[in-house]
């Protein structure tokens, strides 16, 4: 029976770029999620994104999570963006 527990689903792995991220990334894109790849390398997150098929996306940015719960990425450049 092929279970696709996360069909549907969007979820951010960052550090995807290699190692347990990468394999995390993975994962998700077999269980069915829309998988975007979060790294700070570029090329690494766009050759995760491929080799997870589907629907997943690359974003290279530095997300940042404070205390209050809010979420804010830095692009390569360093700028801070706003999701």
């Amino acid at each position: 029976m092929d279970l696709k527990r996360f069909a549907g689903e969007v979820v951010i792995v960052t550090g995807a770029g290699h190692g347990i991220g990468r394999a995390v990334a993975e994962r998700f894109g077999e269980e069915g999620a829309r998988v975007v790849v979060n790294d700070l390398d570029e090329n690494r997150a766009a050759e995760v994104a491929r080799s997870v098929g589907g629907e997943a996306i690359a974003i290279a940015a530095d997300v940042l999570v404070n205390d209050a719960g809010n979420i804010h990425a830095c692009g390569p450049d360093g700028a801070r963006r706003k999701p």
